[in-house]
């Protein structure tokens, strides 16, 4: 038996991101607006590194816990969310410096739905938590080396949505290709997408099962909706299938 040990409390960070709706004053039917945010906590007035300094839920570990484990409590102590919050490693972070000292830290990242926002609550130990627009946040000086653990999230989190069906968490059960367009291009703004290539590569190709099946109705003739357009559009249902390369390139 050895003497070794592995330092105490390693910290984990947090960077969870939303999509969230924002207000349309027109009253056209139109798909509606969202935009990717990311939550973020004020160090409070008190803290010994960072007062008052922005950002991501997180902290110390405790001997008992698993590093996983730790990253859930957290952000159920600092925001009152964090139930159903599926997190996943995004990696190790450590930048010595004489203010931080030797303090490696272990960051998660999830995206989840924004309904889990409606009942965060501020911790005692920050003095505001609030959800970002990510290209404001991207533009703030926040505490540790978050702003490393951000440009890398957001770079994950677009990966993700691009090669997995993580839009599934943001659609209803049944919806239009244009909906699924709206959530994938929030996520990766400023991507291309042409509607037929789309659909032909998520349906059925040579390579691969569909991923999306069209929906029927009762009598087997196509179920449609006009909620947010003027003509009837196809509904479409994920089928569960899950591949392992782009869902969105027909090639």
């Amino acid at each position: 038996m050895n003497n070794y040990r592995s330092p105490d409390g390693l910290p984990t960070d947090l960077c969870i991101f939303t999509l969230a709706p924002k207000p349309v004053a027109s009253k056209r039917k139109s798909l509606p607006q969202l935009e990717l945010q990311v939550l973020l906590i004020q160090r409070s007035e008190e803290s010994k590194l960072y007062p008052n300094q922005w950002s991501f839920p997180g902290g110390f570990s405790k001997e008992n816990e698993t590093l996983f484990e730790s990253a859930l409590r957290q952000l159920k102590e600092e925001t009152s969310i964090g139930d159903d919050v599926h997190l996943k490693q995004l990696g190790a972070y450590y930048t010595p410096s004489e203010k931080n000292g030797w303090i490696p830290t272990i960051a998660y990242y999830a995206l989840v739905p924004y309904v889990n926002f409606r009942t965060m609550e501020t911790s005692t130990q920050a003095i505001k938590a609030k959800l970002v627009p990510v290209e404001e946040a991207m533009h703030l000086s926040l505490a540790f080396d978050h702003n490393d653990i951000l440009r890398d999230a957001v770079k994950r989190i677009r990966f993700n949505m691009l090669t997995t069906i993580l839009a599934k968490e943001f659609l209803a059960d049944e919806f239009t290709i244009a909906e699924l367009i709206n959530v994938v291009q929030t996520v990766v703004p400023g991507l291309d997408i042409d509607k037929a290539n789309f659909l032909k590569g998520i349906t059925s190709t040579k390579k691969r099962q569909g991923v999306l099946e069209p929906i029927c109705d009762a009598m087997g003739q196509p179920k449609k909706s006009n909620q947010y357009s003027q003509a009837p559009a196809q509904l479409y249902r994920f089928t569960g299938y899950e591949p392992f390369s782009s869902i969105y390139n027909a090639t």
